[in-house]
């Protein structure tokens, strides 16, 4: 299970930014009459912390420690969530409070090896 990202900013010290937009005509590649909109986001490069937990159940079938290790490295191919991804927003970089100790038996069960 994994718990919601919560931002440990308290909101009063992040500004409300406005950024403006227009809807682009994929057909024609123009944009749109009318189609002004405003997004209302957090400041550029605001290096705001957001804070979850991912809960592993145990016991496992294969040894205890793949599941975590195969989520640690996905989490870090993961570096943008959510939209407008393309103009800046949601980019992101991951820390993790605790490393496992990935052992030998782990990595050979990855690959295929004898546990």
């Amino acid at each position: 299970m994994v718990d919601d990202l919560i931002c440990t900013e308290a909101p009063e010290n992040i500004p409300d930014v406005l950024r403006p937009g227009v809807t682009i005509n994929r057909r024609r590649g123009t944009a749109e009459e009318g189609k002004l909109y405003f997004l209302e986001t957090s400041p550029a490069n605001a290096k705001l912390l957001f804070e979850g937990t991912i809960h592993l159940q145990r016991p496992w079938r294969s040894p205890p420690d793949v599941a975590e290790t195969l989520i640690l490295a996905a989490l870090q191919h993961i570096h943008a969530l959510g939209g407008s991804k393309s103009t800046g927003l949601g980019w992101l970089t991951w820390q993790f409070s605790d490393h496992p100790n990935i052992s030998n038996e782990v990595w050979n069960a990855l690959i295929g090896g004898k546990s």
